[in-house]
This record gives C-alpha cells, structure tokens and sequence, in this order.
C-alpha cells in the first residue's frame, strides 16, 4: 500500500469514527478520503483503491457501506447526500464499515526478541 492510500485509508477511518460518535456526517463519495484519491471518471475508477483491492468491486459494494447506504435509503428515506447516524440500526451499519476499514490496514510486523 502506498503512503498516500495509507494516508486515504485512516482518512476514511477517522470520518467513520465521526460518523459513529455523531460528529460527521457520510456524504459519500464527496467526504471520503479514498473516493477522493481514487475515484474519476476515465473507466478506472476505484482502481487502487484498498476496498477495491479487498473486494474487486466499484463503488463500495459489497461492502458495510452498501449496506448502510440501503438501509439509509430503505429506511431513513435518505439518498446518500448527508447520511447520518439515525437509530441503533444505523450505528450497526456504521460499526461494521469503520470494522471493514480497519480490517485493511497493513499489518504490523511483530519484532522478534
């Protein structure tokens, strides 16, 4: 992984803490660090990018954020403009999504003594 999709990932990471303590909110692709790294419009978007890398699928899905986004929409009646969380539900979703993320954090290599 590259520094800058590092850097992108724990982006991600901390808008979803924000959104799981009520203090940001999920406005898709415009507030996601990763998206912003990696999303354009020349048929290689979300190429590079380490949900992609993870689930060899565009736009998050198969992800906890499909499934967030959904809900919101199924639910919430909420399109994916400014998502926020709205009921246990949804901190569930969002739980499960900032699990995801953390999950693809590079390993940390143990020192041997």
């Amino acid at each position: 992984m590259t520094k800058k999709s590092l850097e992108a990932l724990k982006g991600s990471i901390k808008k979803w803490t924000g959104i799981i303590k009520r203090t940001e909110i999920d406005r898709g692709p415009s507030n996601c660090p990763l998206c912003q790294l990696f999303w354009n419009n020349d048929g290689n978007c979300c190429r590079g990018c380490p949900v992609y890398a993870k689930t060899h699928t565009l736009y998050c899905n198969g992800t906890p954020h499909e499934t967030w986004a959904d809900h919101h929409e199924s639910v919430h009646e909420d399109y994916g403009e400014a998502s926020i969380v709205e009921c246990d539900t949804c901190v569930d979703h969002a739980e499960a999504e900032l699990d995801f993320l953390k999950s693809l954090l590079p390993k940390k290599k143990k020192v041997k003594k």
